[in-house]
């Protein structure tokens, strides 16, 4: 969990700093438009969203983790959004140790799928009030 967190962390810092100074001169006018399009409906996103997001199991976390730097999603806000999301990841894949296609076919994985997804949702939502995070 520990270096799963840390991992991503370190992607998000790298895109962030990347976007700053490197990837808004790269592309043209055509192209700039398009990626800030795309990457202000991630910053916009909710925290309690971006928690789902990460819990889920089958989410591309490296696309996350780009978005989230590319869209300049709070520290604070990428941070505790890890922190509450790969718990429930990590736990499902060491409990559950399937294939994508066993997962969804199997109604046990479903169920503990969408419990993992309600107790992160919980979470969020007090972690949101105490912190001041949307």
């Amino acid at each position: 969990w520990i270096a799963t967190c840390l991992g991503s962390f370190l992607c998000y810092l790298l895109f962030s700093f990347l976007e700053e100074k490197f990837i808004s001169k790269w592309f043209n006018n055509k192209t700039k438009k398009l990626i800030t399009k795309g990457t202000l409906k991630f910053k916009t996103i909710g925290f309690s969203e971006l928690v789902l997001i990460i819990t889920l199991p089958f989410t591309p976390s490296f696309l996350v983790n780009i978005l989230s730097g590319i869209a300049g999603v709070s520290k604070e806000k990428f941070i505790s959004a890890l922190l509450i999301g790969k718990v429930f990841t990590i736990i499902f894949w060491g409990y559950i140790g399937k294939s994508f296609i066993e997962s969804i076919t199997d109604i046990s994985s479903i169920f503990y799928i969408i419990i993992a997804l309600i107790i992160s949702y919980i979470l969020s939502k007090i972690v949101s009030r105490k912190m001041n995070i949307e």
